[in-house]
């Protein structure tokens, strides 16, 4: 399953209200078009020997595509992070729609005529961020195989879970996470980083970036979720090593403080990154499942669950559920700016115990504790049977 920019767009938007197309003379197909909701914009340029021209404008960054016209609609392609994405473009009841991988968007046009060649801007800003904080006194914490350890504020303690670690202070209404991520760039970090529009859930959030320091990003949402007034600031890094990790802080409004700012800003200046230290059991299990299918099969009450995930030699993985998306795990709030069914796999081992990562492309952590059994095609999951098998989802 390929990550595709263009659903992202839709999925993180979740609901879009409609924007009606204006009426422009000459061909339809050509001008301007955009949801200004959603930040998209379209530009569509007069087809020279029948091929049309153009780019999908999100975020600040453009994507060229080329197209001709079939049925009445543009049927055209972009590229992303090499992968050719189709779409189409096409105008219903004087509505005009654009639509790719079954994902449907309503645009307006805007214009009869090609957007100019001016580069559009980012609705996050892009400034600089203090890095200055209060030094670290707690004792450094982390392990061999994550790549990174860090140091607590005075006061605060933490908890590890799921890979991640919560971190609290007793009688602070807020609390601060700290996870590790497999973004490779703060470039790719700043693209899945944008506002947040959710009507069904009341929630709306606007997304702010700036610059910390040389290897890392400052970013904060303001606004409400589930239509409680909401604060999320994180730290998010890159390490020399790959991957990197972000820390977190969240609270209500009325109880975010610079408090918690500043601890957020002690903890990721303590941050230390280390080339990560691959055991060898976490080795030979990474072996035995490279390259395979694992497959949980159950039923019960009538109903039966199936979920796959297909561990991929080039360290990617796709995940699939009949049921349910697979809950828990710490997301870093990056809003689905990929595929949230995809992403990159690792395992470690903890001492004797070999752990399989599984890095979403929404931001999620997701930790599988493996065991043996007793069938050699059998191994555990968190305590779960999961079969190992051949896959053909991989390249």
């Amino acid at each position: 399953m390929k990550k595709l920019v263009f659903f992202a767009l839709c999925s993180a938007l979740f609901t879009v209200s409609s924007v009606h197309g204006q009426t422009g003379t000459g061909d339809p197909l050509v001008g301007t078009f955009s949801n200004k909701q959603a930040g998209l914009g379209l530009s569509v340029s007069p087809p020279q020997d029948g091929l049309y021209k153009g780019f999908f404008d999100y975020q600040g960054t453009r994507y060229p595509f080329t197209g001709f016209k079939l049925l009445g609609m543009l049927s055209g392609e972009y590229t992303f992070e090499g992968n050719a994405i189709a779409f189409s473009l096409a105008k219903v009841g004087g509505v005009y729609y654009v639509t790719s991988e079954g994902v449907s968007i309503d645009v307006e046009r805007t214009s009869a005529s090609p957007a100019a060649a001016a580069e559009t801007k980012s609705t996050a800003s892009v400034a600089q961020t203090s890095n200055q904080a209060p030094g670290a006194s707690g004792a450094r914490v982390g392990d061999p195989s994550s790549g990174f350890s860090f140091q607590l504020p005075a006061s605060w303690t933490q908890t590890q879970e799921n890979g991640s670690y919560m971190i609290k202070k007793a009688g602070l209404n807020a609390q601060i996470g700290l996870a590790p991520h497999n973004y490779s760039s703060l470039e790719e970090i700043r693209r899945n980083v944008f506002d947040i529009q959710d009507t069904e859930s009341n929630t709306f959030l606007r997304a702010t970036v700036s610059s910390y320091g040389a290897n890392s990003l400052f970013i904060r949402y303001d606004g409400q979720a589930q239509g409680q007034p909401i604060v999320i600031e994180m730290v998010s890094m890159v390490s020399p090593h790959g991957g990197g990790v972000s820390v977190v802080g969240s609270g209500a409004h009325a109880d975010y403080s610079t408090q918690i700012t500043t601890a957020i800003k002690t903890i990721a200046n303590s941050v230390q990154f280390q080339k990560p230290q691959v055991s060898p059991l976490a080795q030979q299990w990474k072996q035995r499942v490279s390259g395979k299918q694992l497959l949980f099969l159950q039923t019960s009450n009538g109903s039966s669950d199936k979920v796959t995930i297909d561990l991929c030699p080039t360290g990617r993985f796709e995940y699939y559920s009949n049921s349910s998306y697979m809950s828990g795990g710490f997301s870093q709030f990056s809003y689905a700016g990929q595929d949230a069914n995809s992403g990159t796999w690792k395992i470690v081992a903890r001492g004797t115990q070999p752990v399989l990562q599984l890095f979403f492309d929404s931001g999620t952590l997701q930790e599988y504790p493996l065991s043996a059994r007793q069938a050699a095609n059998e191994i555990g999951l968190n305590g779960q049977r999961y079969f190992i098998q051949p896959t053909s989802n991989c390249p």
